[in-house]
């Protein structure tokens, strides 16, 4: 068994808690089994090598395989269990140190310090807090707990929103919360970017005192004060935020259009700082470190200016990775850089596929839920495919065509080997990314951080001095853009990105095929390899969708529901816009529509204009083009061009898909924006969904008056998210649903839906759907099954908090009374 082999098994062990299934007995028992396997076919092929012809010989040669192998199993089954059992344990220990439930929505004590940069947006202003939180109406021992808060400052003038500086020490009156996030089908999970990164809480700022403590966090207060300085030396480049995330990784100020562009591109890795920035500083100071240090090698020993290089070049990447904010990738970069310096100046050889093995068990090891983030995945992954494809085969030669045929090649190989990886992780994946990195990864590694680099160090001594450098590296980024303009012109958006679906068995084959590519040295196993590889993911792509699909968004506290056929697609509502940087309609529901539904967009309905419904509406009619706009408050919403949404309009019509609007009326006139809301029924075959939007009571008993609410539906959206002004009891008795789904925020202000109205439902023996304790909701209609997935629990992870709804609520269920084939 190789090293490669041990490391990878061990790796491994040590992500099998994170698995997104409920872990048996005897997942691990096939792991440890496996091992075994290995282990003795290496160590029993290795004997058998060395058997002598004599049968004393042979027997004796026997007896030491015998007692080697045991010995060898008995210990990787050993370390194996112990990675199982160590990862397990740091998995519960980083969920225990989230705030207790009952903390929750209690005034709470915070002190400590800011140990981040300070994100500013009109005017509320995020940062994160290291300290104590204290419970003073818990009178015991467990009154107070360390960790690490995100916090939201909300309503501060600019006086006190100025003084907040990293490093800084505060006594914050707060309100706290556990991490939670929403949870959609292919959606980002929050809650675990927010664990990797240590939260135990999120919350807002009510009260806050300073203290006398402050610059605590060094490498934060130096950060923040570089990134003021970049601010006015280069304050005059429209590219500044560019500036401060390639030299502090502080991407605060990058637009949505900037990120979009590098999306498109494929270009997005280059605004994180990783690998190639810190390997292009540690070039630069290595070179430096050589020319000073060598000379010293005439007046003392000859192995210590060697040491000194190798110091002088880890210090150098050890400060930049600090300063960039220790990202995974600037970490992987200085650890993986440190360690085979040192290797390699100790005189030891060590494979380097080997080395980042280690190194991602030591991420694991150190924070578990830091390897379920899409960055750490394709970060090492990345690294992992040029070794494999390059190692032991890559020749460096004279001729500019086979430097610039490695250089290609080195693009087509990341970018084959993530494809699949980007396919299961949800991501869109940029057609254009191996052409456009042959521009953009020279240009920004050799031209625009070098310049940048040079830009900022000489402007600590002169600001005029510096504006040549900035320029320069202005310009690089202006070839860039342009070049991704042109691009953009020639190939549309749907062309760029595509969203590709794959199954758990199509990565394996993908990444088997991939091996194939990389590994062999058969041109004819190669060329079967990429074969494999494209016909696998063509059969992917081409996976048909559902026959009728309804689908209720977790968009917390407001309402999004995409109804879609294998060639059309209908959105009502788009929840709610909470800033200019995120939307429910541009991060939930269009990631969504790209990634699980084919049809095309053919209506947009919004039942009224409130926030919480039509948001960014806006953006979604940006990104999918001619798209028809219903509203029951048209007039509020002409901006977008929205038609009136009455009894009298007509809705695109879907293929075998019956849309009656029954309210509101055309002369309907109400200053109460919930009652103007529009009243959809849909009727597919024998099934029946009524999307009710905010409707009260009184619009509930003129629909009852004119009898032309249906009967017994199977499916409906509770109005107004479950409020005591809805739902009255002859309109739950009238519809007596099959299935019912409260769209609400969780611990929501409102206190959306209420205890009496969820009991109504259950009294008519409805069952009762909840986005915030479920997730995002999809029924599904095939071959005459009606199938029922709660995100939340059909894709449960070991940090979600189910509050027992998973357990108690089945999954899919027939409308019918029936249960549902399993998918």
């Amino acid at each position: 068994m190789t090293s490669n082999d041990f490391a990878a098994l061990l790796l491994a062990a040590l992500l099998l808690p994170l698995l997104p299934i409920p872990l048996q007995p005897s997942a691990l028992i096939c792991l440890v089994f496996a091992a075994v396997l290995i282990s003795c076919h290496a160590v029993v092929c290795e004997h058998f090598r060395l058997i002598d012809a004599r049968p004393g010989v042979r027997r004796w040669s026997v007896l030491q395989c015998g007692h080697h192998v045991a010995w060898r199993a008995a210990l990787l089954t050993t370390l194996v269990l112990l990675a199982f059992a160590v990862s397990t344990w740091r998995l519960a220990s980083t969920l225990e140190t989230q705030l207790p439930p009952s903390w929750e929505g209690r005034d709470l004590e915070l002190v400590g310090y800011i140990d981040s940069l300070i994100e500013q947006d009109a005017r509320l202003h995020r940062f994160y807090v290291r300290g104590i939180i204290k419970n003073h109406e818990v009178q015991n021992a467990a009154r107070e707990q360390a960790g690490r808060v995100r916090l939201s400052w909300r309503g501060q003038g600019d006086t006190e929103g100025a003084a907040l500086r990293p490093g800084q020490c505060w006594r914050f009156q707060v309100r706290l919360r556990r991490p939670r996030g929403l949870s959609n089908r292919g959606g980002f999970d929050y809650q675990a970017w927010l664990l990797s990164r240590g939260v135990v809480a999120s919350g807002y700022v009510k009260e806050a005192v300073a203290c006398p403590d402050s610059d605590k966090a060094i490498f934060a207060g130096v950060r923040q004060r570089l990134s003021d300085h970049i601010d006015t030396v280069a304050a005059t480049t429209r590219w500044r935020a560019l500036f401060k995330a390639l030299l502090l990784g502080d991407k605060r100020a990058i637009t949505p259009e900037q990120w979009q562009t590098f999306r498109l591109s494929g270009t997005v890795h280059l605004m994180a700082i990783s690998g190639l920035h810190v390997g292009m500083l540690a070039a630069l100071a290595f070179a430096v470190c050589k020319r000073c240090f060598t000379p010293l090698g005439m007046v003392m020993r000859p192995e210590w200016p060697q040491w000194f290089i190798v110091i002088g070049t880890l210090t150098c990447a050890g400060a930049y990775a600090a300063l960039a904010g220790l990202s995974v990738p600037t970490q992987r970069a200085a650890l993986a850089l440190g360690g085979m310096m040192l290797l390699f100046q100790l005189g030891r050889r060590v494979q380097a596929l080997t080395w980042l093995l280690w190194l991602a068990s030591l991420f694991v090891l150190v924070n578990p839920i830091q390897a379920t983030q899409p960055g750490f995945v394709l970060s090492f992954a990345a690294v992992a495919a040029l070794l494999l494809a390059f190692s032991g085969r890559y020749e460096s030669r004279r001729a500019p065509w086979h430097r610039f045929a490695s250089v290609l090649r080195a693009q087509w190989v990341v970018w084959v080997a993530l494809l699949p990886l980007q396919a299961f992780l949800h991501l869109p994946v940029a057609t254009s990314a191996p052409l456009f990195n042959l521009l953009a990864v020279p240009l920004v590694g050799l031209v625009i951080l070098p310049m940048l680099l040079i830009a900022l160090c000489v402007s600590l001594v002169s600001s005029s001095l510096s504006a040549p450098f900035w320029a320069l590296a202005a310009l690089g980024f202006d070839v860039l853009f342009v070049v991704q303009e042109q691009m953009e012109q020639v190939l549309p958006q749907s062309l760029l990105l595509l969203h590709l679906r794959v199954l758990p068995r199509d990565v394996l084959l993908l990444l088997g095929s991939f091996w194939l590519m990389a590994r062999t040295r058969s041109r004819a196993l190669g060329v079967l390899g990429g074969s494999l590889f494209f016909l696998i993911l063509t059969n992917a792509v081409a996976r048909p969708s559902p026959e009728f699909r309804i689908t209720v968004m977790d968009v917390g506290q407001g309402l999004s529901v995409v109804v879609s056929s294998p060639g059309e697609t209908l959105v009502y509502d788009v929840g709610a816009q909470y800033s200019s940087k995120f939307s429910m309609a541009a991060n939930v529901v269009m990631p969504y529509l790209d990634t699980y539904v084919s049809g095309a967009l053919i209506g947009l309905v919004l039942s009224h204009a409130d926030n919480d419904h039509a948001g960014d509406a806006e953006s979604l009619l940006h990104r999918y083009g001619n798209v028809s706009v219903y509203s029951g408050e048209a007039e509020e919403l002409a901006a977008l061009g929205a038609i009136p949404c009455t009894q009298e309009s007509t809705l695109p019509m879907m293929q075998g898909l019956e849309i009656d609007i029954l309210w509101p009326p055309a002369d309907y006139d109400a200053e109460d924006a919930n009652n103007r809301s529009c009243v959809l029924v849909l009727k597919y075959k024998n099934r029946v969904i009524v999307l009710a939007g905010d409707i009260e009571r009184e619009v509930e008993q003129a629909l009852l008056r004119a009898g032309t609410l249906p009967q017994s539906v199977d499916l409906l959206i509770a109005p107004h998210h479950g409020s005591r002004t809805s739902s009255s009891a002859a309109f739950v008795r009238q519809l007596r649903p099959t299935h019912v789904v409260f769209s609400a925020g969780h611990n929501n202000r409102y206190r959306h839906p209420a205890e009496d109205v969820v009991q109504r439902y259950r009294e008519v023996n409805s069952h009762v759907w909840h986005t915030a304790h479920h997730g995002g909701i999809e029924f599904t209609l095939e071959h005459g099954q009606w199938r029922a997935r709660a995100e939340r629990c059909a894709n449960l992870r070991a940090w979600y908090h189910t509050e027992g709804f998973c357990e108690t609520t089945p999954i899919r269920y027939d409308s019918r009374g029936s249960e549902g084939a399993e998918e």
